[in-house]
C-alpha cells in the first residue's frame, strides 16, 4: 500500500480522474473502490461487462479495472468491446488461470495487483474530467 504522502501527490495531481470497476466480487470491489475514491479518484462501478461497456462510453473513464471471469459478458469480450472504442488504460484481474488474462491483455496481472493497480492510476492522463 502507498504511503500517505505518496496518495496526498496523487491526489493533487489527478483530482478529478475517473475509473471504471468492472467487478462481481463485492469484496474486491469494495477494496479498490475504498482505495481509489480514498486516493481522489471518481469511481464508477458495475458488477457485469454489459453494464460496464455502458458505462464506460457514458461516464468516459481514463483508467478501467475489470475482472476477466464475470457472469454474463466477461472480462475479455469487454476489453475487446472498449478497445473497439478507445485505447484506454485497462488492468484485468482475475483470480483464474493466467491464460484468461493473456488472452486479452498484453500485461495481465493476477490478483493481487496492487503495485499494478499503483502505477497505473499513477500514470500522467490528459483525459481528465472537467466536471
Amino acid at each position: 500500500m502507498p504511503d500517505d504522502h505518496a496518495i496526498a501527490s496523487d491526489r493533487q495531481a489527478h483530482p478529478k480522474s475517473r475509473v471504471l470497476i468492472i467487478e462481481d466480487s463485492a469484496a474486491i470491489h469494495r477494496l479498490v473502490a475504498r482505495a481509489l475514491t480514498w486516493a481522489g479518484y471518481d469511481v464508477c462501478d458495475t458488477a457485469d461487462g454489459d453494464d460496464g461497456l455502458r458505462q464506460f462510453v457514458a461516464w468516459k473513464p481514463v483508467l478501467v479495472i475489470t475482472n476477466i471471469i464475470m457472469p454474463g459478458k466477461d472480462g475479455i469480450e469487454t476489453i475487446r468491446e472498449i478497445r473497439q472504442v478507445v485505447e484506454v488504460p485497462i488492468l484485468a484481474i482475475s483470480a483464474g488461470d493466467q491464460s484468461y488474462l493473456e488472452a486479452a491483455v498484453s500485461e495481465p496481472s493476477a490478483r493481487p495487483a496492487g503495485s499494478r493497480l499503483r502505477r497505473e492510476i499513477r500514470r500522467p492522463t490528459s483525459q481528465s474530467s472537467t466536471t
